[in-house]
């Protein structure tokens, strides 16, 4: 944010909450003017509550589309901030449209607003642009006076000097500088802004032209021999490193696809996860690479909102012949799951990369397949029930290393990492009180939905598998480009973010180690093939407190079966029922029954008849204001908008529970709390009401 005299402007708002609350704390100066670089919702979350307060204008790229009314620029335009000129720069790449912009304060250095083009030891993925437009953005970056200070979008410094490291161990400013910013972040201290100057020196992509940076990419890509080639290999080898692939094999033995799937016929017939993106660190710090910090991406991590395309009618799913679907017992629920398999296997070296990773964290694996027990039984049930192949069981794996309460930088959650609005349009309900998003029977069923619809779309499992990471518009973009190209339409042809393409291959290294643990030195725990949980209904509101007591289980254990639960009571008009282990479902039973007339919860469901201060708020509900602001997520120095729906303690003489309709569409509306200041101003002869005015600003 830049700030002069009474006017402030912001640079790609993911969130509105911070530059609010920024604002309250600085009465008087006026937000008038944001800037977006590119339209991911990370840089344009918070524009349309920050135009609603404000009326800020906004300024980003023509050529992509904003969610709010906004004046395009374009390579060359300038435009003026009270005094303040900014130059506009076209830097495709990340995007498309992708702007950067570049100003001179008057007595101080250049600032450059780069977004995700240029990080400080890095630069940005490519999710539309071509490595070439990338390299030409970069360049021209370079080219901007060496004392311009880089602001940059996210701050992934030590993540990415760790891997320049490794291509230019023997740079000595590289070196001098990650020293610096490992201490100024453990002083919690930032590494930005920086020189530009700093990064000609130590950032690989500014010098993938240099002898010693070409011939470390030419070592992991024997075919990058120009400037292009040698810039799209390394920055494929930071997408490797961020995964931590290990780019050496020989230490895992490998099973040629052809063969395991004949080994598999013989025998019976994608928050991804924080640990599978940690960045790779120098030797000897590689061993303890799981404990390392992982390097935020961008956000292609779940489906996005699905687009208005008119689906097929309903393609049958080709199963394997002797696929038995269940109706043969099997000694465990994986073997369950290696009878079901009928998606085609994907074989290339992405696929074996992933496989070394997996097996070469065996106590990783166990740990993602150990968390999968409460679940997948449920899940293997409702796929054989639907007749689609069981190696769907395994997404969850890739989506959220079966964790319910995963929540990507994006914002999709749940163990099938659903964002906000998939997750509407297929009917998960999202309010003050829970997220059926990572609820364990709808998010499933939800999920399931989603992917039976996008193989009706695209009669391919690869590419179903792609539009539920990319979204369906982009794979059929994608097809269609290809289409009018001449070129083949399926999901190793097509051109795709790195993150979708890396999607599928993951999926099939978890499948082929799961369908032969033993050849990848895997054990998987025993998970028996029977239901694991029951589902118990109630009927009235009940503390999840209270509710794991009766049940006679851990609170830990009862929210990881009921995680849907956004506060700490169930209402029974939104949630009719809840989830226990199997043995335990009759204990909570038979404990509910004996407590037949006793009030179970302690809460209740209060409507805000006018827009109020937490303090009065909390008062008149009885509760301190701590509590209220704690219990219901309001932050400081914000109203409680009228018809708001708040959590407050239960009065003794309430009975009766939450009704139907405030359980289901409770929500709570904020406001930036107004400071109103009293001015008096002497009027002098020849006053006008315009100096006045400028006279109380």
């Amino acid at each position: 944010m830049l700030h002069k005299d009474r006017h402030a402007l912001v640079v790609d708002p993911g969130d509105s909450a911070p530059v609010l609350a920024w604002m309250q704390e600085h009465p008087g100066v006026e937000l008038d003017t944001i800037l977006v670089t590119h339209h991911h919702a990370d840089h344009t979350g918070g524009l349309v509550a920050l135009v609603a307060q404000t009326g800020a204008r906004v300024l980003g790229p023509a050529m992509e589309k904003m969610p709010v009314d906004s004046q395009g620029l374009q390579q060359g335009d300038q435009f003026d901030w009270h005094g303040l000129r900014f130059d506009t720069l076209e830097v495709p790449g990340h995007t498309l449209g992708h702007l950067a912009f570049w100003a001179q304060p008057q007595d101080q250095d250049p600032v450059l607003f780069c977004g995700d083009t240029l990080f400080s030891g890095g630069c940005g993925r490519l999710f539309e642009g071509t490595p070439a437009q990338m390299l030409d953005s970069l360049d021209r970056l370079a080219a901007l006076p060496g004392n311009s200070r880089v602001c940059c979008a996210h701050e992934y410094t030590l993540s990415n000097l760790r891997f320049a490291l490794t291509v230019e161990p023997d740079n000595a400013a590289l070196r001098s500088h990650f020293s610096f910013c490992t201490r100024q972040r453990e002083q919690d201290l930032p590494t930005l802004p920086v020189a530009l100057q700093t990064e000609r020196a130590i950032n690989p992509f500014l010098r993938s032209r240099e002898p010693a940076v070409a011939a470390a990419v030419q070592l992991q890509d024997p075919l990058a021999l120009d400037d292009v080639s040698t810039f799209a290999a390394l920055r494929q080898w930071k997408i490797f490193s961020m995964n931590l692939f290990d780019l050496t094999f020989a230490s895992i033995p490998r099973l040629h696809g052809s063969l395991l799937l004949a080994l598999i016929l013989s025998g019976c017939a994608t928050t991804t996860p924080e640990a599978d993106r940690a960045p790779v660190l120098p030797t000897p710090a590689v061993a303890a690479a799981e404990q390392a910090p992982s390097a935020p991406i961008a956000p292609v991590l779940a489906p996005s909102a699905p687009a208005p395309v008119a689906t097929s009618s309903e393609r049958p799913i080709d199963l394997k012949a002797n696929a038995l679907m269940g109706l043969q017992a099997q000694t465990d629920i994986w073997e369950r799951i290696r009878m079901g398999f009928a998606m085609p296997d994907l074989d290339n070296d992405l696929v074996r990369n992933r496989e070394v990773w997996y097996a070469s964290r065996p106590d990783y694996f166990l740990r993602m397949t150990e968390r999968s027990r409460p679940y997948i039984f449920h899940i293997v049930e409702e796929l054989e029930r639907r007749k689609m192949p069981t190696e769907l069981a395994l997404l969850p794996f890739i989506e959220s290393a079966f964790n319910p309460q995963a929540v990507s930088t994006a914002k999709a959650a749940g163990m099938w990492q659903f964002m906000p609005a998939t997750g509407k349009y297929f009917d998960l309900k999202q309010n003050l009180f829970r997220d059926e998003r990572r609820d364990v029977l709808e998010s499933t069923r939800a999920a399931l939905d989603y992917l039976q619809k996008l193989y009706n779309m695209f009669g391919d499992w690869h590419l179903a598998l792609a539009a539920y990471n990319w979204g369906e518009g982009s794979v059929g973009r994608a097809l269609a480009r290809n289409r009018a190209q001449g070129k083949p339409l399926t999901y190793s042809d097509l051109r795709m973010p790195d993150e979708t393409r890396f999607y599928v291959p993951k999926l099939q290294a978890v499948k082929n180690i799961i369908a032969q643990p033993e050849a990848f030195k895997t054990v998987l725990p025993l998970i028996q093939n029977h239901p694991f949980f029951k589902s118990v209904p109630i009927d009235k509101d009940i503390d999840v407190e209270m509710a794991a007591k009766l049940a006679n289980v851990s609170l830990k254990d009862f929210k990881a079966l009921n995680p849907a639960m956004n506060r700490p009571v169930i209402l029974a008009a939104g949630t009719p029922q809840i989830l226990l282990p199997w043995d335990n479902a009759t204990v909570f039973e038979n404990n509910l029954q004996s407590r037949a007339g006793t009030r179970l919860s302690s809460w209740t469901a209060w409507l805000a008849p006018r827009t109020m201060k937490a303090e009065d708020v909390a008062k008149e509900v009885g509760m301190s204001t701590e509590q209220l602001r704690s219990v219901n997520g309001i932050p400081p120095r914000m109203l409680v908008k009228a018809g708001s729906t708040l959590l407050v303690h239960r009065p003794q003489q309430k009975e009766s529970n939450v009704a139907e309709h405030l359980a289901d569409n409770g929500h709570l509306l904020l406001a930036p709390e107004v400071v109103l200041r009293k001015v008096f101003i002497s009027a002098r002869q020849g006053d006008t009401l315009a100096l006045l005015a400028r006279a109380m600003v």
